[in-house]
């Protein structure tokens, strides 16, 4: 079931995180979109990494028992996610542009963040959704 699926069925919010977030859904997902073509090193620390993001989403269950405060932190931990994710994906194209290709880690990290987001993303706080959105939307229009 994906994150908005659960939220479909009306699950409470630890509930849908755990699900969207369980390792033996979640694994399948990082290797066909993440480390799929990357050698078994990267492949071993870009999963390590997702773990480590993983565990600290699913911590925040673990120590917040108000679902409302429990919307707002996962709403923060995906702006941080995107941040990290717009990050990678700048350097990316810096590096192909300067070198002609980019560094396969950094490529597969994003891919791990991205695939990170999605599980989250149906879970926001459709007001906090917004709110993300518009801040990335305003930080790109001032950019130009």
């Amino acid at each position: 079931m994906t994150s908005v699926e659960a939220m479909e069925a009306k699950e409470d919010l630890p509930a849908a995180l755990r699900r969207a977030l369980d390792p033996d859904a979640l694994g399948p997902l990082l290797v066909a979109g993440a480390v799929e073509d990357v050698t078994p090193e990267i492949r071993e620390r870009v999963l390590a990494k997702a773990e480590h993001l993983r565990a600290g989403l699913i911590g925040q269950v673990d120590d917040i028992p108000l679902e409302e405060e429990l919307h707002w932190t996962l709403a923060c931990s995906y702006v941080e996610l995107k941040s990290q994710w717009i990050q990678r994906n700048v350097r990316l194209c810096y590096e192909q542009m300067i070198t002609g290709a980019g560094d396969p880690e950094v490529a597969a990290e994003g891919s791990m963040i991205s695939v990170m987001m999605h599980q989250i993303e149906g879970l926001l706080d459709p007001r906090h959704k917004q709110q993300i959105e518009s801040l990335f939307i305003t930080q790109v229009a001032d950019a130009d």
